[in-house]
């Protein structure tokens, strides 16, 4: 019940995250995003904090590390917007969706696991 409930929250989140970004202006996309990846971060702090020791070890190398990169990617994003580059904004925001992606696997896998 526990793997349906997470599997269903995540479902869940993916589809209204995703629902909205086409009508939005960039820098409402980016921050819609920005919003969204703080939630997704969020909520892996909290699973992060109550797993035990040897889970938080695997999560720290295979997680943290491509959380850190959509991270940059995101900021990069936003970076681009302000510099009214919309070349460099796309390119990024594409790496942002491929690593939210990443870690949403991620994420699913290793809840499943438990």
């Amino acid at each position: 019940m526990k793997r349906i409930s997470i599997l269903l929250i995540i479902s869940v989140f993916l589809l209204t995250s995703c629902a909205t970004l086409g009508t939005l202006s960039p820098e409402e996309t980016q921050l819609k995003a920005r919003m969204t990846f703080n939630n997704l971060v969020e909520g892996y702090l909290i699973k992060y904090r109550t797993a035990d020791l040897a889970t938080q070890q695997k999560w720290k190398t295979e997680v943290d590390p491509v959380i850190k990169k959509a991270k940059t990617a995101l900021d990069l994003w936003k970076v681009y917007l302000s510099l009214s580059d919309p070349t460099k904004a796309v390119e990024q925001q594409k790496i942002f969706m491929e690593f939210k992606d990443e870690i949403l696997d991620l994420l699913v896998e290793s809840f499943v696991e438990e």
